[in-house]
């Protein structure tokens, strides 16, 4: 009888053992599976990156090309309109000297310099 209980216990402490073996492999083939997605989600979301960065510096280049547009017809203005001064006798060093001054300060507002 002893015997008979001796290989009941070994039978039941090797399917216990089976039984542990396999829940670890699961359990590693789980991490494994986590990290593998894990790796993936990073990916995506680099690539995701990526593409806003360029995105926006599309943009950001749209817009100083805008604002370099903007400003050059404003110093444009400016300059024909000291011409126009200049020719007319009706612009004396103070108004030549505040005319360069509203044109530095128009020049650093549109470059946000």
């Amino acid at each position: 009888m002893q015997n008979q209980d001796t290989a009941s216990l070994v039978r039941e402490a090797d399917a216990a053992i089976a039984r542990l073996l396999a829940a670890e492999a699961e359990s590693l083939a789980a991490v494994a599976e986590c990290i593998r997605r894990a790796q993936e989600i990073a990916r995506d979301a680099e690539s995701r990156a990526k593409r806003i960065q360029i995105r926006a510096d599309e943009r950001i280049g749209r817009i100083r090309e805008r604002l370099g547009a903007r400003a050059s017809e404003r110093i444009a203005s400016l300059q024909r309109e000291k011409a126009r001064l200049l020719e007319t006798g009706a612009l004396d060093a103070a108004a030549l000297e505040r005319l360069g001054r509203a044109i530095e300060r128009v020049v650093l507002e549109m470059t946000g310099g």
